[in-house]
């Protein structure tokens, strides 16, 4: 469902607002409307578009220096006669207000069930403040406080709305006793504000609860552990500045809702979080450059936002944190799209990528090994698959000690990428053993490879730095060739490749066996 507005030309007046096709008497009508049949049909999509079509249409209606109650009041048509006129009936009013508070609490009990268990149904104040006569920020922060009190009851907004429509009704009643027809349409555009400030009460409440559930998934989800070429993304880096800033954004909202806050301090400014602390130790490379500008500036942007929302929150003023948390959930979407990017491409990378070699782990070999036969078989082209072993790798690892032993896994990986060329894909099996996927036009060329491959490391010490020791290791290759003529399958090949790197262990190893 779309809300859309229209401009007509006028020259009479200078006020763009009234220029507008919905009139301002009404629309704020139609606004609360949607905005509650929004988050009863659980549509949030609708809901931003009003709840950002509203705030224009009130930024549009008055300087950058009304007070958010005097915008409201002009969206709506809560004039200042208005004001005034209920002021003058102030004490008549007063003097019904008794009956009328006797009538709204039967209409609680008989229409929502509520019990004297629930305590009031109405904060102190709030009836006395629909007759005040005065609708500024206190009123609307005494409607905001009442839209929580019954949100905590278990209140939903429709019930909020239906309560509020029965108020009107008792103030029509009212005011039509008193052959007040003005009057009565002046409490009528009172009820209008108040709907507006609480609808805005659901709505936060609403949008928090979902953003829990989806923080609840997401954030389990990036607590995989992950590691990539720029070490191990711990708690105290990417994952941390992800977390810390999803959380604060829940907080935030929280504040929102009347929330207490508690004694614990957060870092308020940009250096100090643990955002400010991934990007100093290199994390603001991992962004791409011509993202970094906008992603610093929502950075900060967050920081002086949450600055304003946690003094609001000591003050006690829930109502005037709502006032920040569009434009903070813009700065935070900013900030968590792009880390929660920079985690997923991380992860993606863990899944296909072994942490000691960097070289692709089996997970990528066993679906490349599907797509390249695939490949061959389209193409009417040759492929290779190598199985290369460090022969007697045990030894060395009980002789030296584990580190070393990686740092020899290490370095056979990197002798395996020298000498194959950069279109074989090459691959960490597993312990001791590689993979690697060649494209080759026939067996004899496999061999060669295989072969050439093997002498390399006969050729060249390894040395580590474990002490500066030095290794001379040999491999034992087993490979197998498809040819375009064969049409073999994946698992074909891979048994083949597997059965021939036994037949050059058994032969003695630093053995090449090839089948074809």
């Amino acid at each position: 469902m779309q809300f859309t507005r229209r401009t007509r030309v006028t020259q009479s007046s200078g006020n763009r607002f009234e220029d507008r096709q919905l009139s301002k008497r009404h629309m704020h009508n139609g606004v609360s409307f949607f905005i509650v049949y929004g988050v009863l049909s659980h549509d949030m999509a609708q809901v931003k578009t009003i709840y950002h079509l509203y705030f224009n249409l009130v930024t549009e209606a008055a300087s950058d220096t009304m007070s958010h109650a005097k915008k409201l009041r002009t969206t709506i048509g809560l004039s200042d006669s208005d004001c005034r006129l209920i002021k003058l009936h102030q004490h008549n009013l007063r003097a019904s207000l008794v009956h009328c508070r006797m009538n709204y609490y039967n209409w609680f009990r008989k229409h929502l069930g509520w019990t004297e268990t629930n305590g009031d149904p109405l904060l102190d104040g709030v009836c006395e403040s629909y007759i005040g006569g005065s609708y500024d920020e206190t009123f609307c922060s005494i409607q905001y406080n009442q839209a929580i009190h019954w949100h905590e009851k278990g209140m939903g907004a429709g019930h909020a709305l239906a309560a509020q429509s029965a108020l009107r009704h008792l103030f029509i009643d009212i005011a039509q006793k008193q052959g007040q027809t003005d009057l009565a349409k002046a409490l009528c555009r009172v009820i209008d504000l108040t709907q507006s400030v609480q609808s805005m009460a659901f709505h936060l409440a609403h949008t928090l609860d979902r953003l829990r559930r989806v923080a609840e998934f997401d954030l389990a989800r990036i607590q995989q552990p992950c590691s990539t070429d720029h070490g191990d993304i711990s708690p105290s880096g990417l994952k941390k500045a992800y977390i810390d800033h999803y959380q604060w954004k829940l907080r935030a909202y929280a504040l929102a809702l009347g929330e207490p806050l508690d004694n614990e301090e957060l870092p308020m400014t940009s250096d100090t979080c643990a955002l400010g602390k991934w990007l100093k130790a290199g994390g603001l490379d991992q962004i791409p450059k011509g993202e970094q500008d906008a992603f610093l500036a929502a950075h900060e942007r967050l920081h002086r936002l949450g600055v304003r929302i946690l003094n609001e929150a000591k003050a006690r003023r829930p109502f005037d944190i709502a006032d920040y948390l569009i434009d903070m959930e813009a700065a935070s979407e900013d900030i968590i799209s792009v880390l929660s990017h920079r985690i997923d491409c991380q992860l993606r990378q863990l899944a296909a990528e072994d942490s000691l070699t960097h070289l692709g782990n089996r997970r990528l070999f066993e679906r490349d090994l599907e797509k390249r036969v695939a490949h061959a078989k389209r193409s009417k082209e040759g492929l290779g698959l190598l199985f290369i072993d460090i022969d007697k790798f045990k030894n060395i690892n009980d002789r030296y000690g584990h580190a070393v032993g990686d740092e020899v896994i290490q370095g056979t990986a990197r002798r395996i990428v020298e000498v194959l060329r950069t279109a074989d894909n090459i691959y960490r099996w597993g312990g001791e053993e590689f993979a690697a996927l060649v494209a080759v036009d026939s067996r004899k060329e496999l061999t060669t490879t295989a072969e050439r491959l093997r002498e390399s490391f006969t050729e060249t010490d390894h040395f580590t730095t474990q002490g500066l020791v030095t290794i001379t290791i040999t491999i034992s290759i087993g490979g197998s060739y498809a040819s375009p003529a064969k049409k073999s399958s994946p698992n074909t090949l891979f048994s083949s490749a597997d059965r021939s790197l036994h037949q050059a262990k058994r032969a003695g190893r630093n053995q090449v066996v090839i089948a074809g």
